[in-house]
């Protein structure tokens, strides 16, 4: 009886092994290979790269403008996988278009394999959002939303000038706050691949002020902050700007 129990776990043994490796024959390895995912980012209104200082970039509502500043945060990052699950990122990344140090950032230990959608956040989190929990870093400091606003980060500064009546004003578009970062979700299925690895993500400036809300500075008025219906706009809005090449 002993040696049939033996016999018999064997057999369940090897067949075990058998199924495994007909599904790793199939390239459904049920122990991906971890990777490293560099993320790029590249700036753009409509099609053209974004170029700063210089109003040479008309919004839909007509207001010709130009951008000096466009700094944000990215977080919540979720790679989506039917086969593998999905694999989430605890980290934020701060991003600064006008400067090749800021526009890119690596996410480490990504199981390899197909993946059918990427999502995340503009802005922070709620627990990342709270006064001094960042790294004191000067980009960090400059990025700080007013206490007596309730403290924590900005999730965007997007400034510059557009012209009221052929005179340069300025405007800045600020987005903080828990209720006011935009998600943002590309579907575009990729297989990463058993090397480090890239993908490019592209903003357009322009879809800020644009969809599903036509921002027009001369009647929505120059500066957002603190100022809940405006907020919510380009909140709104934010879900478009991103594209994935």
């Amino acid at each position: 009886m002993k040696a049939l129990n033996l016999r018999s776990l064997y057999n369940s043994c090897f067949l075990s092994i058998v199924l495994l490796l007909a599904a790793c024959s199939k390239n459904e390895n049920p122990f991906p290979e971890r990777i490293s995912l560099k993320v790029n980012i590249k700036h753009v209104v409509d099609s053209t790269d974004l170029e700063f200082d210089t109003i040479t970039y008309t919004t839909a509502a007509g207001n010709a403008y130009e951008i000096t500043r466009l700094e944000y945060y990215i977080s919540e990052i979720v790679l989506h996988s039917d086969f593998l699950g999905d694999y989430v990122s605890s980290n934020s990344f701060y991003i600064n278009a006008n400067s090749d140090l800021y526009n890119s950032f690596l996410l480490t230990n990504v199981p390899s394999g197909q993946y059918e959608r990427i999502s995340f956040k503009i802005g922070l989190s709620p627990q990342y959002n709270v006064s001094y929990y960042l790294p004191n870093t000067a980009e960090n400091v400059s990025m700080a939303w007013p206490e007596t606003m309730g403290g924590g980060y900005h999730f965007l500064k997007l400034e510059g000038h557009y012209l009221n009546n052929s005179i340069p004003e300025g405007f800045a578009i600020h987005l903080g706050s828990n209720n006011y970062h935009a998600n943002c979700s590309l579907n575009k299925s990729c297989f990463l691949g058993y090397t480090p690895h890239e993908i490019n993500l592209e903003m357009d400036v322009n879809e800020w002020f644009e969809s599903p809300h036509t921002y027009d500075f001369q009647v929505d008025g120059t500066y957002t902050m603190g100022d809940t219906l405006l907020m919510r706009k380009i909140k709104e809005n934010g879900y478009n700007t991103f594209d994935i090449q």
